[in-house]
């Protein structure tokens, strides 16, 4: 049994030399080694080997085994296998340094070598069609094996030319068609229409051509001049020839085949900037040529578009920035065409496609202000059609791209939203154009939320806001946003209806949080929305929420004061309202002695207690004491209101507490003070009774200490204004 010799050989190279061993066995040496092997597995499988059929016919096949898998470590060999006869003498061989990497380049320059692949890819060039067909007038585009290589620049001290893909059948070569070596546009234009539309129609001939282009365009062989010239061209070519077919070939069928060829050339381009690492300024003339065609296809070609945009540089879109323009004025009219004619399917077709073209537009930013030329080109362009389809079918279209215009805007998160906002009013500046509606306003809302951060459980707010009705939609979107505990973007809401000028639409949003909180919070809300700041209402529910993660009791907090203070600087405000609005009434005043004022909270459960006990114990809870010192802190720190209206309201106050049995804290009476002391200097009539009024009842509710610290501090005053 005798195997092939290369087989053989490999096996014992295995054997005999260690993976890091640099040493190269002769074959002398691996033939010899072969043969002494195979003559100890024949003794082997004598000796162990039976032709009776029974136990020892296991050993004839272990025996056959071993002789097939040159098994060298065999436990009856006769020696091992370094001490194999006829063996070369290793201690003779010399090893000599591998040659350098210049020594290598020179000689490949000079011609002296040839590398392995340049030589398989003449054998198999040899083995197809001969290069002389061309001359006899063959079709340039039949099958042939060529690689696509990437050659850097001329200019660049270091080109080296690099293999950027390896030899395939599908490949093609492209023939040079003038007699300078140079491709003709108009040479490639007749080759283009006779591949695309060829007496008998095969999907191979158009496949072949396209591959062929692809080869020229990746290694540099058609000039780029010549490429937008032939991109002009096949585009005007191709469509009249299929108005001039008589419906033998549809429009649809030749924005297919181009958009085949075009992206083959969008694919080139991109092969020949993987190999030199950018494009240059001639690429950037054929991407824009590239970028009109694709905006005269009448199909889809979303896919094309975006695969060209994301080949160039967020700094040369200036270079495009009119074919951009042209590519989605055709995509939003397009888009509203279909959604006229597909009124069911009309808002998942929109987000659909609006959510791929936001994909193709991710590198526009309205900070820069070539970007924002463009984005302030097709706002006008739609504003100029809103003008002029006042009316009719017409106008309903316009409406539609208008917002779709504004959803795809809405899904930019680089889109700053100061210019989001300008664009809205100037679209709804039009005189026959009409205005957002609420549910678009709140998709819209819900659009850019979405895509600047991560709202949670977004598809059950749009499932209510789709069910709700057009004048419960704020609400429906403020309630759903609330019960997710995204408070944050209700105050978006607000700001952003706000500046769109729907300040009283607002108070939609306020109403829908109603449901939702039911406290003493409530009358201060609905006293914001009474007085016209249906904003400040939501600012008050969205800082009780705030004041929940401190404290249960809302009173406790500074929000409390915070959001009294804010609702005193408005000029609407009225105090009177708003001490109504919080129940602070004084009733009928009851016995108010020293041991009732020190008398504090009494527990609920106090029916063991007498009647004299009960007519002296306090009614108010701990909540409202801090609720009434809220209030007078307020009027005490407020200036939209006069000094004695403020002395009036706190009299109030105090009355309140007094009628209640509850003694006075000094919150309050810090409060009174600083009203009571404050013209004092102006010298205005009443101040003296006041202040003793503020002497009296500062004895009556603490210790005489107090009252001499004031005292004395009313003297030094005195003192330095003399």
């Amino acid at each position: 049994m005798a195997l092939p010799q290369t087989q053989c050989c490999r096996a014992i190279r295995r054997r005999l030399r260690s993976p890091c061993d640099s040493a190269l066995l002769p074959e002398s040496a691996l033939v010899s080694a072969f043969e002494q092997v195979c003559s100890i597995s024949r003794v082997t499988s004598r000796r162990n080997g039976s032709n009776v059929p029974g136990p020892l016919e296991n050993r004839r096949r272990t025996g056959k085994r071993h002789m097939g898998e040159l098994n060298f470590g065999h436990l009856n060999a006769p020696a091992p296998f370094w001490e194999l006869a006829n063996a070369v003498d290793l201690t003779q061989w010399k090893w000599t340094p591998p040659s350098s990497f210049e020594a290598r380049h020179a000689q490949q320059e000079q011609g002296e070598s040839k590398s392995f692949l340049a030589s398989l890819q003449s054998w198999v060039s040899r083995t197809q069609t001969p290069s002389t067909a061309y001359a006899d007038g063959l079709d340039p585009f039949l099958p042939s094996i060529a690689s696509v290589e990437a050659v850097a620049p001329v200019s660049s001290p270091d080109a080296v030319r690099v293999v950027e893909r390896a030899a395939t059948p599908s490949a093609r070569e492209l023939p040079s068609a003038t007699l300078n070596g140079t491709f003709d546009a108009e040479w490639l234009n007749e080759k283009a229409l006779d591949a695309m539309f060829p007496e008998q129609f095969s999907d191979d001939t158009l496949t072949i051509f396209c591959n062929g282009l692809y080869t020229a365009v990746a290694e540099e062989t058609i000039d780029r001049d010549t490429l937008a010239s032939f991109l002009k061209r096949i585009t005007d070519a191709a469509y009249n020839l299929a108005a001039n077919s008589n419906g033998t070939i549809t429009i649809k069928r030749c924005s297919s085949l181009l958009l085949r060829l075009y992206t083959t050339i969008n694919d080139g381009l991109h092969a020949t900037s993987n190999a030199r690492d950018g494009y240059f300024d001639d690429d950037y003339k054929v991407f824009a040529t590239l970028l009109v065609a694709t905006s005269r296809l009448e199909i889809n070609s979303l896919v094309l578009f975006g695969k060209i945009m994301a080949n160039i540089p967020a700094e040369r879109l200036v270079q495009c920035k009119y074919s951009i323009v042209m590519n989605i004025n055709g995509f939003l009219d397009a888009l509203s065409q279909h959604a006229i004619s597909n009124e069911k399917k009309e808002r998942k077709t929109i987000v659909r496609q609006i959510t791929k073209m936001a994909g193709c537009l991710s590198s526009l930013d309205s900070r820069i202000s070539q970007h924002q030329w463009i984005l302030q080109r097709i706002s006008l362009h739609l504003l100029n059609q809103l003008e002029a389809n006042p009316i009719g079918h017409e106008a309903s279209r316009c409406n539609l791209m208008r917002s779709a215009w504004l959803q795809l805007l809405a899904r930019l998160p680089q889109v700053e939203d100061d210019y989001l906002v300008e664009v809205c009013n100037m679209l709804e500046s039009s005189s026959s154009a009409g205005p957002l509606t609420q549910r678009q306003i709140c998709e819209l809302f819900l659009t850019r939320i979405n895509s600047r951060y991560s709202v949670k459980h977004i598809s059950n707010v749009n499932r209510q806001l789709k069910s709700s009705p057009e004048s419960a939609c704020y609400a429906t979107v403020s309630s759903s946003l609330w019960k997710t505990g995204q408070h944050r973007y209700l105050k978006m809401l607000a700001n952003l209806l706000q500046r769109l000028g729907r300040q009283q639409d607002i108070r939609h949003v306020a109403h829908g949080l109603r449901k939702h909180v039911h406290n003493d919070i409530q009358p201060l809300a609905n006293l914001a929305i009474g007085l016209g700041h249906p904003q400040l209402a939501v600012w008050v529910y969205f800082r009780y929420h705030q004041s929940r993660w401190k404290s249960k009791n809302f009173w406790n907090t500074n929000f409390a004061q915070e959001i009294l203070n804010k609702l005193m600087e408005s000029n609407e405000m009225s105090t009177e309202k708003m001490l109504d609005a919080l129940k602070i009434n004084p009733t009928r005043p009851q016995r108010s002695t020293r041991e009732s004022c020190e008398e504090v909270i009494v527990d609920k459960d106090s029916s063991h207690l007498t009647a004299k006990q009960q007519r002296m114990k306090p009614r108010l809870t701990l909540q409202r004491i801090r609720q009434t010192e809220k209030i007078a802190a307020a009027l005490a720190s407020t200036r939209h209101i006069s000094d004695r209206e403020a002395f009036r309201r706190i009299t109030r106050c105090i009355e309140f507490l007094q009628s209640h049995n509850t003694p006075l804290t000094p919150p309050i009476l810090r409060a009174l003070f600083d009203v009571v002391t404050r013209d004092l200097e102006a010298g205005k009539p009443g101040r003296t009774s006041r202040l003793k009024w503020f002497l009296g009842l500062l004895l009556k509710e603490t210790d005489a200490n107090y009252v001499r610290a004031v005292g004395l501090a009313l003297k030094d005053w005195r003192r330095q204004l003399g």
